[in-house]
């Protein structure tokens, strides 16, 4: 039999195998951990990435219908041509431009 202080090796290697396991869980745990940690952000880069391509779509889209930047016209429209004042005006033009030729 052995004294308090004194172990015999039998126990001894109980102890250490026992300790052994608990260091190797907490190891463990730390490693799920890091490895949790790493797909958080492998999903949060994807998320990122899809919105940025939704978005992406969205003003090509915008932009197709006419609604994002305005493109110049040389031919003025129609309504411009058919409003009151503008006809008078264009005919004083015309009756000036025939005036002057005479």
């Amino acid at each position: 039999m052995t004294s308090r202080g004194e172990m015999n090796l039998s126990e001894y290697m109980r102890e250490r195998s026992s300790r052994q396991q608990t260091v190797g869980r907490d190891q463990k745990g730390r490693g799920q951990m890091n490895r949790s940690l790493i797909q958080k952000r492998k999903r949060n880069k994807a998320v990122v990435v899809a919105v940025v391509v939704v978005v992406a779509v969205a003003v090509m889209k915008q932009k197709r219908i006419g609604q994002g930047k305005e493109t110049r016209r040389f031919c003025e429209p129609m309504e411009m041509r058919i409003g009151w004042r503008m006809m008078n005006a264009t005919d004083k033009w015309r009756k000036r431009d025939r005036s002057n030729l005479i």
